[in-house]
């Protein structure tokens, strides 16, 4: 053809080169091998029932984009690679927040409590790759509840802080045992203090430390403490040395900026026992 068109000619012939035989033909073994698997998996239409967002599907529409082409000119379907990245689409839409959650408080009995902070359900990854996998390679269409992971059960825990706000009280237990119960001083509501209920975990804990903030009138403040245990943003259990009485309505007028004030032996007991996986529950 290029000697055709050095010689300039305006006429070439293509029969030389359309008459090629194809290498690889309709009834080629291997490539219809490969055809046969993806499509065994393109046909297959998986349904996950949420909790509230309904249903998602996974069926050719998404697995089509996980066919590939290798090098040696090998066609095929990635699931190792995609099925992860599809479970994790999915955990976005199936996760929800949770609200409230049973707890049996010390003597008022089964109450519901706030998490009083963002606290979602999420569904087990692990598994459904692994479900999502094996059902593919089945070749099955199917319809499943989606995996969740074990909610959080505060109603039969044995080791945790509980601090009711109303009776200005805190008691703790570990593995079923009280070993404290003690009068305390909350956030001051009529300034705006009021420490909020939820359920919350130890941030860290530290010892001989000095907390520093402001007043409401703009002034500043440094209160020295033996104890420091913050459990949400900068409020915390601590000692409280300058106070002489604990309990009752002294929170109402008189209480803290937002942390829990405690007897200088409950501080004690409590730091000596409490860790970040204890949760710590306020109503």
């Amino acid at each position: 053809m290029i000697s055709e068109l050095q010689q300039g000619k305006t006429t070439i012939d293509f029969r030389t080169i359309t008459n090629i035989e194809p290498r690889i033909k309709a009834d080629n073994e291997k490539l219809n091998e490969q055809k046969d698997y993806i499509n065994s998996i393109l046909s297959v239409s998986i349904k996950y029932k949420t909790k509230y967002d309904g249903t998602v599907t996974l069926n050719d529409k998404t697995m089509k984009e996980w066919i590939y082409k290798d090098d040696k000119g090998n066609y095929g379907i990635d699931i190792d690679k995609n099925v992860p990245k599809f479970v994790d689409k999915l955990a976005n839409k199936a996760s929800y927040q949770l609200t409230s959650t049973p707890f049996k408080a010390t003597g008022s009995g089964k109450i519901n409590i706030s998490f009083g902070r963002s606290t979602y359900a999420t569904i087990n990854k692990e598994k459904e790759i692994e479900r999502t996998k094996e059902q593919l390679k089945k070749g099955k269409s199917a319809e499943f509840d989606v995996i969740y992971n074990p909610l959080p059960n505060y109603l039969n825990i044995s080791t945790y802080v509980e601090l009711d706000l109303s009776r200005q009280r805190v008691w703790m237990y570990v593995d079923g045992k009280q070993i404290l119960n003690t009068p305390c001083v909350t956030g001051n509501v009529a300034g705006g203090y009021a420490t909020p209920p939820g359920i919350f975990y130890l941030t860290y804990k530290t010892t001989d430390t000095t907390l520093e903030g402001y007043n409401s009138d703009g002034s500043e403040y440094a209160s020295p403490v033996k104890f420091w245990m913050p459990f949400n943003g900068g409020i915390g259990f601590h000692d409280a040395s300058w106070r002489s009485s604990f309990g009752g309505n002294i929170y109402m007028t008189n209480g803290s900026h937002g942390c829990v004030n405690l007897p200088y032996w409950a501080a004690e007991t409590l730091y000596n026992n409490i860790n970040s996986s204890i949760p710590i529950i306020l109503y």
